[in-house]
């Protein structure tokens, strides 16, 4: 009987391993997308063990699984991810395909073409491997799906092209890249690996990016070093945070220059961080090259690639992917070559999804151009990069807001002076790509391919911006009042440490750091924010143009407002009162260094406090604020009641009545928010920069609704 038993369950094992051995002539499939860190333990486990070299994906491992059931003769046409085509996580399975079988054709579709997110592609294999066979490939792009080319297939104009498999065996990693034209494929053949002349190396994964990594801006100025040039350097400086290259957005030959890590002692803590268990989380890879001068890029990029300078003092993270070299003009050629359309084209063969890998950088060809006036062109192109991000005040390098720089007796005239300067940057910038594109256009022989000419949108540096720029100003004017910045100093003035009133002569701060925000005026001191914006101006341009310049930052803020005659104070004020965080913590990517005291949607009490001069004195003065201000409403709404009563007409009363009702409500809700204020400031809390903006943020209010929202 038990043998029985056991017999009808090997016959069963019998039947369903036939099955599974079972070759077939025609195998047509959509399989199941799952990407390695989605799946199960027995699944990771069995993908491991079974599919090496497809393991990254199930939709790769019924590629390579079903490819293995065709008989001879046989077809298999499924439809995958595109990655397959392009990643070297694939590559191994790659070249085995591209070696056992023929693609008879391919159709590769463009992000959302099938509705999804990314791009896929029909595949269709035959046996047995034919050499000679020209198999036929086309990509199907959205605007072929807008415009119903697809009923017409192929669409010729669309990277149409029937080649040789051989051909993709002569690019490294072997890409699907059936659109190389022959003077590229001979470039892959004669020109260096990039991997063969450079160091292309990830660098630190911190496991906790929250814990160990600030905007710079967050923590005290005096507790980072922006000059090590070696971990024996950081060790000396004795400083806790350090320069982080952490990638960023597109943003060609220099700049984002954004983030710190706290590297404090070659990384103790980091290289110390482990969980529960004891085991070390971090990952401090390639420390011989922190600090090193480099070029760098985003490992995810919006679809263009860019590639940045980095210069001495930072260390890369996993996402900054960068390259090193002790030849200095290398890396600038690099630089040159890599930023010309022919990169981003190259690249785009390599590997046409948003992630760019050190594995794609380290095949790129290089053939040199001996021309010393490469070297120059790059050069300025750094200079003109650098200094479009230091014209900003999240750049560290930031001096002087640049309406600033032009020594005009008006701001009007300013911002015109700058508009021209920012163009006169951009234009050069633009022509100088543009002869960099020429010159490896030729030296590649892509001149059928390739044009020289660029978009304005490939150019990144910036344009002036009129509102944007206004509001720039704005924001350097507050930095005067609370002391980040002075107009007797260039550069950042105060961000912690010891406080120098004789930095602060032309423009004094605000002694309390604390400036009020309100609908109406109610001092006529520094507590008011129109009082000081006046007074800023009439330092920083002639002061008979103060109602020139107080009618020019109006009519750029609202301009129907204004030509409707909405007075100037009245504008400005109203942006301070709603829209200044806002754009403040925006710019600040919600990392504010400007708080907003806010009392709730009435918008009784409003006021703004600068992070880095906080102490645990702030919140008793901030109260005292609000009782000064209470009076003064107070005063307010008897005036408007006199007013009120002399009035005979409807709508001047109604007027009246609609402002009274609203300072009521005004002083309700302050009366409310003198509650709280009084209950936190029982309890003085201790703020440490080094904690970061988010955690101080929370800290200071106690669940308590004391500021204004991230």
């Amino acid at each position: 009987i038990e043998l029985q038993h056991i017999f009808k369950y090997v016959k069963l094992f019998y039947k369903a391993a036939k099955i599974l051995n079972q070759q077939y002539e025609i195998i047509v499939t959509n399989p199941p997308y799952m990407g390695s860190s989605r799946m199960n333990k027995e699944l990771s486990s069995f993908a491991k063990k079974n599919f090496k070299n497809s393991k990254s994906d199930l939709f790769a491992m019924f590629l390579e699984g079903w490819n293995g059931h065709l008989a001879s003769q046989g077809y298999c046409a499924m439809v995958t991810m595109q990655s397959w085509m392009f990643l070297s996580s694939f590559e191994k399975m790659r070249k085995q395909l591209l070696k056992k079988y023929t693609i008879s054709n391919l159709m590769h579709m463009e992000n959302n073409v099938m509705g999804i997110a990314f791009g896929t592609a029909v595949t269709i294999t035959h046996l047995p491997y034919d050499s000679e066979f020209k198999g036929t490939y086309h990509q199907i792009k959205m605007m072929d799906v807008k415009e119903h080319k697809i009923n017409n297939l192929p669409v010729k104009e669309n990277r149409y092209s029937q080649i040789s498999q051989s051909n993709f065996d002569k690019i490294p990693g072997s890409p699907i890249a059936y659109w190389a034209s022959k003077n590229l494929i001979n470039d892959f053949e004669k020109g260096t690996p990039l991997g063969e002349l450079v160091d292309a190396k990830q660098g630190l994964a911190t496991a906790d990016n929250k814990r160990f990594l600030r905007q710079w801006f967050e923590v005290g100025i005096d507790n980072i070093s922006f000059n090590s040039h070696s971990i024996k350097d950081s060790v000396k400086s004795g400083k806790k945070w350090f320069p982080y290259n952490k990638g960023g957005s597109y943003r060609k030959w220099y700049g984002n220059y954004d983030y710190v890590v706290n590297w404090q002692n070659d990384g103790y803590e980091i290289r110390h961080f482990a969980d529960d268990k004891g085991k070390i989380r971090s990952r401090p890879q390639n420390t011989e090259f922190y600090f090193k001068e480099a070029v760098t890029w985003s490992d995810v990029n919006s679809g263009t690639f860019s590639l940045r300078y980095r210069s001495k003092g930072s260390i890369h993270d996993v996402k900054g992917m960068s390259a090193f070299s002790k030849d200095n003009n290398l890396l600038f050629k690099i630089l040159a070559l890599l930023n010309a359309k022919i990169g981003n084209y190259v690249f785009k063969m390599i590997n046409p999804t948003i992630s760019l890998q050190i594995g794609n950088f380290v095949n790129f060809p290089f053939i040199n151009y001996k021309n010393e006036s490469l070297i120059e062109l790059v050069k300025s192109n750094i200079k003109l990069g650098k200094q479009d991000w230091d014209a900003f005040e999240t750049s560290w390098d930031f001096q002087k807001s640049p309406l600033l720089n032009q020594d005009a007796a008006s701001l009007h005239q300013a911002y015109n002076s700058w508009s021209n300067e920012a163009l006169t940057r951009f234009n050069q910038l633009k022509s100088n790509e543009e002869e960099l594109n020429r010159i490896f256009i030729n030296l590649y022989g892509l001149q059928d391919e390739l044009t020289p000419e660029e978009d304005d949108k490939e150019v990144s540096v910036r344009k002036a911006d009129q509102v944007r720029d206004i509001k720039a100003f704005l924001s350097y004017f507050i930095g005067c009042v609370f002391g980040r910045y002075s107009l007797d100093q260039d550069g950042l003035v105060y961000a912690g440490g010891d406080w120098d009133d004789s930095k602060y002569t032309t423009f004094k701060p605000n002694k309390e750091n604390i400036i009020l925000l309100t609908d109406r005026q109610y001092f006529d001191d520094d507590r008011d924010i129109i009082v000081r914006l006046k007074e800023f101006l009439t330092k920083t341009f002639d002061p008979e143009t103060l109602t020139e310049n107080m009618d020019f930052i109006a009519q750029t803020l609202e301009p129907k407002k204004f030509e409707r005659g909405t007075s100037a104070e009245d504008i400005i004020r109203t942006y301070f009162l709603n829209d200044f965080y806002k754009d403040h913590a925006k710019i600040y990517q919600k990392r504010p260094i400007y708080w907003e005291f806010n009392s709730g949607r009435n918008k009784g009490f409003k006021a703004l406090m600068y992070l880095h001069r906080y102490n645990t004195e702030q919140l008793p003065m901030v109260r005292h604020y609000l009782h000064e201000l209470q009076p003064a409403m107070n005063d307010l709404i008897e005036v408007d009641q006199n007013l009120l009563d002399q009035e005979t007409t409807a709508s001047a009363k109604s007027k009246y009545r609609k402002a009274i009702a609203t300072l009521n409500k005004q002083m309700n809700e302050i009366m409310k928010y003198d509650q709280i204020l009084d209950h936190l400031s029982q309890n003085p809390v201790n703020l440490d920069l080094d904690d970061g903006v988010l955690v101080n943020h929370e800290k200071l209010q106690q669940g308590e609704k004391l500021l204004s929202k991230l």
